[in-house]
């Protein structure tokens, strides 16, 4: 069975804001002012091939990409779940986020003021 990663806090570094918008709840859409935080719960949908990429959390206003889609992949590497990210839409794109980005659980999000996502416990 997948373990479920809840991002419970998202921490903006960057010079400017960004956008969040649930794939699987569209209506679910904020705004995360630079240098600014957020607090909630977010479910990070599980995606399995490129069917299944509407489901991704995407964020707008990434500096360089402009977009960033993150998913959580029980597939690749297997029993794993780990917490992946992409700039192009494209599952096999997926790469995964610096940090501690497996085995699900409550997690922070942080986009580092240099570009750079991590996650932590």
């Amino acid at each position: 069975m997948a373990d479920v990663t809840a991002i419970r806090s998202i921490a903006n570094n960057l010079l400017n804001p960004i956008t969040l918008i649930d794939g699987e709840n569209k209506s679910f859409i904020i705004t995360i002012e630079s240098e600014g935080g957020w607090n909630g719960n977010i479910w990070v949908p599980w995606v399995e091939d490129e069917d299944s990429m509407w489901k991704c959390i995407t964020f707008l206003g990434i500096p360089k990409t402009e977009k960033l889609f993150l998913f959580q992949d029980y597939l690749k590497p297997a029993n794993k779940d780990a917490v992946k990210y992409c700039t192009d839409g494209k599952y096999a794109s997926g790469v995964e986020v610096k940090g501690s980005n497996q085995g699900g659980g409550d997690k922070v999000l942080i986009f580092g003021q240099d570009g750079t996502l991590t996650i932590s416990n």
